[in-house]
């Protein structure tokens, strides 16, 4: 779209990514961001938002305020960009699925999704034993979302059952930023 700052939906039916902002470094909330992200030692995750296209006539709209508010939450809650930026591609169900975790995680021993959470990746075992843990009991949005966030670390799990094994998908392990995340949560 000539003339304005594009975020598009990880939902669009024959595009299943795109760009979070065009043109984004044109905008004046690109230095602010830029800034923080720079005053809080992650200058490295610049690179997942900077924009290198030049589109003449750009103006302000929604879609730059919400991209930057993406931006902005995910330095706030240590949500590596990494996570939701691929190949220069914005995965909104990603961000969604980890707002979502970092929203609804709660300390309490007894929050049933808060443990869940933690067994996708405290639990030592190789079985991630949600059957156990009550995933049932959850609303069908927060139940989405354990299945989501185990199956962006792990190997799509089978959730018929009781129990899914865990076994990391290629390019995830224990240093993984996905990884890093769930583990400073529950910490």
């Amino acid at each position: 779209m000539i003339g304005q700052a594009v975020i598009t939906s990880y939902f669009t039916v024959y595009n299943l990514g795109s760009t979070i902002i065009t043109n984004f470094h044109n905008f004046p909330q690109y230095s602010n961001i830029c800034n923080t992200f720079i005053e809080n030692g992650k200058e490295d995750q610049i690179k997942y938002f900077k924009g290198d296209k030049y589109i003449s006539g750009s103006k302000e709209d929604i879609r730059v305020s919400k991209g930057a508010r993406t931006i902005t939450y995910c330095e706030s809650k240590n949500i590596h960009l990494s996570l939701i930026i691929e190949d220069n591609k914005y995965n909104e169900k990603k961000y969604k699925v980890l707002k979502n975790v970092v929203d609804n995680y709660s300390k309490n021993p007894n929050d049933t999704f808060s443990n869940l959470v933690k067994a996708i990746n405290y639990n030592p075992d190789t079985t991630f034993n949600f059957k156990e843990l009550n995933l049932d009991n959850l609303i069908k949005t927060e139940s989405q979302t354990i299945k989501a966030l185990f199956n962006m670390i792990y190997k799509r799990g089978e959730f018929r059952g009781k129990s899914a094994k865990k076994v990391f998908k290629e390019g995830i392990n224990e240093e993984s930023e996905i990884v890093q995340l769930i583990n400073s949560l529950a910490s």
